[in-house]
């Protein structure tokens, strides 16, 4: 399926970023009826390149998506101070550090969270890794941690039109945050330790100290070669000649370069 991380996005200021997720080993390459650089898709053609997932966009939120998919999952943080909320602290407590977070039924523990956004769970993920963020600005401890998993890596490919960190590499050198830099944090990367004494955490920083971040949080916690700056044109579903639904996406996408080359890959489904 086609899907977005409108969540993310409306919870965290942060950019709309385009998923095509996959769950299925059907690969179903040869029925695709594409055209690109490496082969066409047809009879006696070479299969098209195939990945589990591809990720469309490359913003903080497909950063965070791609994070995960590389097996860095949330746990709570071995030793940590229980939530200032209450109510949170005691459904949080009844977790085990050792277990990933999304392996817990997550909607009962974000039951009644306050938040600007809509979406409860996205809500529940900044309480944990930001708890009272409002009230304690940067003086928070951070209940939650990524842990690699590398059983539990996704083959997946991140494409996006920028370098990682998306539109914060376009604007002009005068913009700054208009939230604290301690918002634009993502998990697994401290803000404050990778600005050092340029700027405070706590006030707006300048849109390039934004864009390092997101290239260094990228080659940090990323495995694998596994994004291409390029823009995305098509997305589409695989037909067989009969014109029947094969159960996978073809994606289109014109790699960076002096010569943009037409490129397709397979998204399983």
């Amino acid at each position: 399926m086609v899907a977005d991380s409108d969540a993310l996005s409306a919870c965290c200021g942060y950019e709309e970023v385009q998923v095509v997720l996959a769950s299925s080993a059907t690969a179903a390459a040869g029925s695709c009826s594409a055209t690109g650089r490496e082969m066409t898709a047809g009879s006696g053609a070479a299969p098209l390149p195939t990945v589990e997932v591809a990720v469309v966009g490359s913003g903080p939120s497909a950063l965070a998506l791609s994070a995960a998919l590389s097996g860095r999952l949330l746990h709570l943080r071995t030793g940590a101070a229980a939530h200032p909320e209450p109510s949170l602290a005691r459904r949080v407590g009844k977790l085990s550090p050792r277990v990933p977070l999304q392996d817990y039924s997550l909607p009962p523990l974000a039951m009644g969270l306050r938040a600007r956004c809509l979406n409860p769970l996205a809500a529940l993920v900044d309480e944990l890794l930001w708890p009272a963020l409002d009230s304690l600005g940067d003086h928070y401890t951070s209940l939650a941690e990524p842990q690699l998993h590398a059983q539990r890596v996704i083959p997946h490919l991140e494409l996006g039109s920028r370098p990682p960190g998306g539109s914060w590499h376009e604007f002009a050198d005068s913009v700054s945050t208009i939230s604290p830099g301690c918002w634009m944090q993502l998990p697994g990367l401290s803000m404050h330790r990778h600005l050092g004494h340029q700027s405070k955490v706590t006030h707006r920083i300048p849109r390039q100290h934004v864009a390092d971040y997101y290239e260094k949080y990228f080659l940090q916690m990323m495995e694998g070669n596994n994004f291409v700056e390029g823009r995305v044109f098509a997305v589409e579903a695989c037909k067989s000649r009969a014109g029947a639904a094969e159960g996978c996406w073809l994606v289109k996408y014109l790699e960076k370069g002096r010569n943009a080359t037409e490129h397709s890959i397979v998204a399983k489904n």
